[in-house]
C-alpha cells in the first residue's frame, strides 16, 4: 500500500488477528500479563521498594561521583519517568501504566510507539503511549502520495510514521516525534521495519489450541452423547463383503 502513503506489515497475520488472539486464547492471555506484571515491578524508583526492584537514574560511568547539578539532573529524570512528562497531569499516564501498555503490545504485535511531545523550545516534555496496531512505516514519497496536510520543517522533521485509524492516515510523525521499536528485527527488505511476533511465529499451534478449546467447550454445553447408531446386517446370500469393507473405510475418513 505504499501508493497510499505507508508500507503496510507484510506478515499473513493482521494485528486484528493478533489482538484476538491474544486476548481469546486463555494461555496466551496468561502469559502476557504475567509478563506485564512482572516488567511493571521496576517502574517505581528503587529506594522507594520493599524488594529492591525498581529502576534508578545513575551516571554512565559507575565510579564517577555526581555533582550537586548532576544530582539535580537526575531527580528531574526520575520525576519525568514517574510521570511520563514534566507535569504531573492526572489524566495522563503513570509510569506504571505506561509501561504495561508498551509491554502488552510489544508482546502481542512485536511493536511499541509512544509520541514524544515537545515544549515550546523542542525539547521532550511528555510521552503518550500509542496504539501500536494503528502505526504504520511511511512510504517514501509520503508528502507528494497523500494530501494530508503536515508541516515539514527540516530533515529531521520528515514524515516517518503515519497512524491509520479505519484505513485513513489520521496523523504523521517524525523519528523525533514518535518512537518506534521492535524485539525482533529482520534485516528482509520486504519486512523491515516491522518486528516478528511470537504470536505470529505461533500461528498454527496458537490456532490449533483455539480449535481444541472451542471442541471441548462444544462438547460439554451441548453433550457428547452418541446422535444414532448405523447398523449394517449382512445377508451371506447377497451382500458384497468388498462394498461393506469400503463403505467401513469411507465412512471412518
Amino acid at each position: 500500500l505504499e501508493d497510499l502513503g505507508y508500507k503496510e506489515s507484510p506478515s499473513s497475520v493482521s494485528y486484528e488477528v493478533l489482538k484476538r488472539m491474544a486476548s481469546r486464547d486463555a494461555v496466551v492471555s496468561a502469559i502476557i500479563l504475567t509478563r506485564v506484571n512482572q516488567v511493571s515491578s521496576f517502574t517505581k524508583p528503587e529506594r522507594y521498594s520493599r524488594d529492591g526492584l525498581g529502576f534508578e537514574i545513575v551516571l554512565r560511568d559507575k565510579y564517577a561521583v555526581p555533582t550537586d547539578e548532576q544530582k539535580r539532573v537526575m531527580t528531574a529524570i526520575e520525576t519525568f519517568l514517574e510521570n511520563c512528562g514534566f507535569q504531573d497531569d492526572l489524566d495522563s499516564d503513570n509510569f506504571d501504566s505506561f509501561i504495561r501498555k508498551l509491554v502488552r503490545d510489544s508482546l502481542t504485535y512485536d511493536q511499541t510507539c509512544f509520541e514524544i511531545v515537545p515544549d515550546r523550545k523542542g525539547r521532550p516534555s511528555q510521552i503518550l503511549a500509542v496504539d501500536s496496531s494503528t502505526i504504520r512505516f511511511a512510504s517514501e514519497d509520503y508528502t507528494h502520495m497523500t494530501n494530508f496536510q503536515y508541516k515539514q520543517e527540516s530533515k529531521d522533521s520528515k514524515v516517518r510514521w503515519v497512524q491509520i485509524i479505519n484505513g485513513e492516515i489520521k496523523a504523521a510523525f517524525s523519528s523525533k516525534e514518535l518512537a518506534f521499536g521492535v524485539r525482533n528485527p529482520r534485516s528482509d527488505i520486504n519486512v523491515t521495519p516491522y518486528g516478528f511476533s511470537e504470536l505470529e511465529q505461533l500461528i498454527h499451534q496458537i490456532t490449533s489450541h483455539l480449535y481444541a478449546e472451542e471442541y471441548n467447550s462444544r462438547y460439554f454445553s451441548q453433550g457428547g452423547t452418541t446422535k444414532g447408531i448405523l447398523n449394517i446386517k449382512q445377508d451371506p446370500n447377497t451382500a458384497n463383503r468388498e462394498q461393506i469393507e469400503m463403505f467401513k473405510r469411507q465412512w471412518k475418513a
